[in-house]
């Protein structure tokens, strides 16, 4: 079985490795871009994206980017991972974002029956 493919749109490169991680962890491939040209780029050659994640400091940064992935490939799920481990407050919120994203993701692609299937 094929990894599920994620796009994962970092422009705060403190935070993104551990984003990637977390996402390759749970099974997926992960593709990364840092601007907004690759993006557009990597959505038009990379027919196997399933969702995009945005893992963004800035809401504006977010903004632009839904507004781009939406334009190429309208119907493209979209998760935000902003405020993972780097950024986050000691409190346990970065686990939680993570493992949050990670949950939708599964949802969407039918990973987490996959993972389920490999357990039993």
């Amino acid at each position: 079985m094929s990894a599920h493919v994620v796009l994962l749109v970092g422009l705060d490169r403190e935070t993104e490795p551990s984003t990637a991680r977390e996402l390759e962890s749970a099974g997926y491939e992960v593709i990364e871009a840092h601007n907004l040209s690759t993006v557009s780029a990597l959505l038009f050659v990379h027919r196997r994206v399933e969702a995009v994640v945005i893992d963004a400091a800035s809401d504006q940064i977010a903004a632009e980017l839904a507004k781009t992935v939406r334009a190429i490939r309208p119907g493209l799920p979209l998760l935000t991972a902003a405020g993972t481990e780097a950024h986050a407050p000691a409190d346990g919120q970065a686990g939680y974002r993570a493992a949050a994203v990670i949950s939708t993701l599964d949802g969407l692609t039918g990973q987490r029956d996959a993972r389920q299937m490999l357990a039993a």
